[in-house]
């Protein structure tokens, strides 16, 4: 009976021995993957015409506010339709910060858009954030505008020019007329 109380104060030795560090290995990195990723997004304007520049921008930090450099950004738009009509992927900068553009078609559905990004990098769970934006048609006028106009300087060059034809027409019949006479008295 003591050879195998031997063997079982061995085994549990060997077994502490080996699973410290593995146990302090998976303690350190259960650790690292507790902190969460704080992801930001946001547009320029929250509103947009058709064929108009999109300006994206956010940020990647971790829990404690320190920026994730080099996180891998996914950033999908979609219409009012829900069909996606911009997919991208950019990497966030030193300072943790990512950007990016597109610009709306000339054509572009009125309505409110989605913005849908996912951060990713080693040893942190994903973050994802959403924003919106709209997209409305340009105000236009209905019935035009209103400009004052003086109607006595609108009307000056008819007015001038029916006088100028009176005058001219008077005259063609006086001369008919005189012509006539000088005929019949002659």
């Amino acid at each position: 009976m003591k050879p195998n109380i031997r063997k079982l104060c061995v085994f549990a030795i060997v077994f502490l021995v080996f699973s410290m560090p593995i146990y302090h290995i998976s303690s350190c990195i259960s650790e690292i993957a507790q902190t969460e990723l704080i992801l930001t997004v946001q547009t320029d304007k929250p509103d947009y015409s058709r064929g108009e520049l999109v300006k994206i921008v956010g940020s990647v930090q971790d829990s404690g506010g320190t920026p994730i450099v080099s996180a891998i950004v996914s950033i999908e738009v979609k219409d009012p339709g829900n069909n996606t009509i911009f997919l991208d992927i950019v990497f966030t900068a030193s300072s943790g910060t990512y950007q990016d553009s597109f610009r709306l078609h000339s054509e572009a559905m009125r309505g409110k858009y989605h913005v849908y990004v996912t951060a990713s990098v080693l040893g942190y769970p994903t973050a994802k954030n959403q924003t919106t934006f709209t997209v409305e048609m340009p105000t236009i006028p209905v019935g035009g505008i209103w400009i004052p106009v003086n109607k006595l300087e609108l009307l000056a060059p008819y007015i001038a020019l029916t006088i100028l034809l009176a005058v001219a027409v008077t005259t063609v019949v006086y001369v008919k007329k005189r012509k006539k006479h000088t005929e019949i008295n002659s």
